[in-house]
């Protein structure tokens, strides 16, 4: 199974989805869950456009999305509003 690395910092700013992401690691670092929530949902969005395109430019770090969901989850709780189990 691959680990998700929770810490990413993404290497790109070009796209959208990129920016995206920037935006959701400063809200999660800032404890607006809130806005994390929905910059999480624009990337999931962004990210499921841009695959019904023809040229997909191939990344070595597609798995953004699934990073910031593990973040996401880690973040919701620690603030105690996720409880797993």
């Amino acid at each position: 199974m691959t680990e998700v690395n929770t810490e990413f910092e993404p290497r790109y700013t070009r796209r959208l989805a990129d920016q995206f992401t920037i935006l959701f690691y400063k809200a999660c670092k800032a404890h607006k869950l809130g806005a994390a929530k929905y910059l999480m949902l624009g990337l999931e969005r962004e990210v499921a456009r841009s695959t019904d395109r023809v040229a997909v430019d191939q990344r070595e770090d597609g798995n953004e999305v699934a990073a910031v969901h593990a973040r996401f989850e880690r973040e919701m709780y620690r603030k105690g509003d996720l409880l797993l189990g």
